[in-house]
């Protein structure tokens, strides 16, 4: 396989067109297609850029290699997860919020946008690197922090909890996340949209903070209303704060001097 050969199929597995690419590597289109693509000559710095792009070794993917050993990496890694959870494909699809057949192509042509596979590293706690990486890399863990998950109500007096106290639910996180955190898990499908979605009984792990609309502008935070705990996306209409749903069935809440912001989503993580 020549490098024309593996950009044109990474192009294809991840649905992008010429021009999209162009857009994102800042060349002209007749540069892609009457050369990357046509002779196979570009340059060191763009070369490294689609690399970045595509989350592929620049040296292999000059050299025509990277396309095969990434999807039978990833089809093996995938494979192995599964196995070591006991885990169907259907229990695979359910909890990454994609359909059955997509998950059985992932485990037949090792074929997955950077979206899901971001998702099924974070739900078997590991990196995409190692995903994408060869031996049995994949079921190496990254260190882990173990947080609550609180209920609604709990979440509204989180800050006043004693250190000390012990509570029914705990998950495993990766380290970074902060020992002020805390996990909701997701009730009601107000934030399942068309285009971003969290769906009912995952489970969000929340940073505390102070209410600031320029930070929070098109974040998702956690918020009390009327006496009750929603997540919601905060959006700034001009000055005016919303809490936004992302499903449009439900309506968007007008901000009020009554109305709470006690932490801010920083992280979906699927239930294992």
């Amino acid at each position: 396989m020549t490098f024309q050969d593996a950009l044109r199929k990474l192009l294809a597995d991840n649905n992008m067109t010429v021009n999209e690419l162009a857009e994102k590597t800042g060349v002209k289109q007749p540069s892609i297609s009457g050369g990357w693509l046509k002779t196979g000559r570009i340059s060191t710095d763009k070369l490294f850029t689609l690399s970045k792009i595509f989350n592929v070794d620049a040296e292999a993917l000059l050299k025509g290699r990277i396309v095969m050993n990434e999807k039978e990496n990833i089809k093996k890694n995938i494979a192995n997860l599964l196995k070591s959870k006991n885990w169907s494909t259907y229990d695979l699809a359910t909890k990454i919020g994609v359909s059955q057949p997509a998950v059985q192509g992932w485990l037949s042509r090792g074929s997955i946008n950077k979206a899901n596979l971001a998702k099924v590293a974070k739900l078997f706690n590991t990196t995409t690197d190692n995903l994408i990486g060869g031996s049995s890399s994949a079921l190496n863990p990254i260190p882990t922090r173990r947080i609550a998950v609180i209920s609604w109500v709990q979440a509204g007096t989180w800050t006043d909890m004693p250190d000390n106290f012990e509570y029914d639910e705990y998950i495993e996180t990766d380290s970074s996340i902060g020992n002020d955190c805390y996990a909701l898990r997701v009730n009601g499908d107000s934030m399942m949209g068309t285009n971003r979605t969290i769906p009912e009984g995952s489970i969000v792990i929340v940073q505390p903070c102070e209410l600031d609309f320029d930070r929070l502008n098109h974040k998702v935070v956690i918020a009390i209303e009327n006496g009750d705990a929603t997540m919601k996306e905060l959006v700034l209409d001009g000055s005016v704060p919303y809490l936004k749903p992302w499903n449009p069935a439900y309506g968007i809440i007008k901000f009020t001097e009554a109305t709470k912001i006690i932490g801010r989503v920083i992280r979906v993580q699927y239930e294992p």
